[in-house]
């Protein structure tokens, strides 16, 4: 299954939420406010242990990161995983 986190982890739960329901075989998406989680010291260790931990590629590059875990993706990657993983949940 495909987790696609949208929010500001600063000022929802909704990544904590995603996180304890996501499962080893999960693929977990970070897309705009939510690309921030990698930055925050709570989330790197978590997210740094994620196998399939994708992370958009625009999202990165407004943040000037040059270096995160996981894989960038841009929208043909997208695609790509939602043909993968199926209908992705969406945590807004």
């Amino acid at each position: 299954m495909l987790h696609i986190v949208y929010a500001d982890p600063s000022s929802t739960n909704k990544l904590d939420e995603c996180l304890q329901s996501l499962k080893s075989t999960d693929a977990l998406l970070l897309m705009g406010d939510a690309v921030q989680a990698i930055t925050m010291d709570r989330y790197k260790e978590l997210l740094a242990n994620i196998n399939n931990l994708y992370l958009n590629r625009l999202s990165i590059q407004a943040l000037g990161l040059t270096v995160w875990p996981g894989t960038d993706v841009g929208s043909d990657e997208l695609v790509e995983l939602i043909v993968k993983h199926g209908s992705p949940v969406t945590w807004k």
